[in-house]
């Protein structure tokens, strides 16, 4: 075995690890903490995330990141490493966990300008997530920036009530953020993240 394959063994072994720790600890961990008393040590980042399978009819409940934009909770993640936002690929009614508090949702994956718009807020308002992945403050006004980001997350968007209109709130963001968007896009040639990884990487 060459060296290249053994250290490919070892990333794939180590994922694995990670994975594993993830769906048995972390993950269990968190869905208890977020629905306790003491849910404020976390909540002001993370909610909870329940649905139905589309296909299977299982119940899911994960934890994931999030931020308010203009009262609507947005979350990014990496496409390549979780399946769970396929299920709101069309918008579908779920409930989220909020501040220990358990409400009626629609969400639905947002493309085109409004992901757009609303990725930059996620992202500007999330230092510790551009650190990770390299991003300065700012730093997305440059359209190659801009297109990586694009490149690494898919954006979900859940709205306490009705049904999203994900159109609508991207175009209330997009107002907001003028100023952090590139002069010129790249051309939108799709999606693919690991923003939520560590709360939500089992294949739903």
């Amino acid at each position: 075995m060459n060296r290249q394959s053994s250290d490919s063994s070892a990333s794939d072994l180590v994922s694995t690890v990670q994975r594993v720790l993830e769906r048995r600890i972390a993950n269990p961990a968190l869905r208890w903490l977020l629905r306790s008393r003491l849910h404020w040590l976390a909540s002001h980042r993370l909610l909870l995330v329940s649905y139905e399978g589309r296909h299977s009819g299982t119940q899911y409940t994960f934890p994931v990141v999030y931020s308010r934009q203009n009262g609507d909770f947005v979350v990014v993640t990496p496409p390549d490493e979780t399946t769970w936002w396929k299920n709101f690929v069309e918008p579908r009614r779920c409930a989220i966990s909020v501040r220990g508090k358990m409400r009626p949702a629609t969400g639905t994956v947002v493309t085109g300008d409004d992901r757009d718009a609303l990725l930059v807020a996620h992202l500007e308002s999330s230092p510790a997530l551009r650190w990770l992945f390299g991003f300065g403050r700012g730093s997305l006004a440059d359209p190659a920036q801009f297109s990586r980001a694009k490149e690494l997350f898919t954006v979900v968007l859940f709205r306490v009530g009705t049904m999203t209109s994900a159109s609508a709130a991207g175009r209330s963001v997009q107002r907001e953020h003028l100023s952090t968007r590139p002069s010129r896009r790249p051309s939108d040639s799709g999606t693919s993240d690991t923003h939520n990884r560590s709360v939500s990487s089992a294949s739903r």
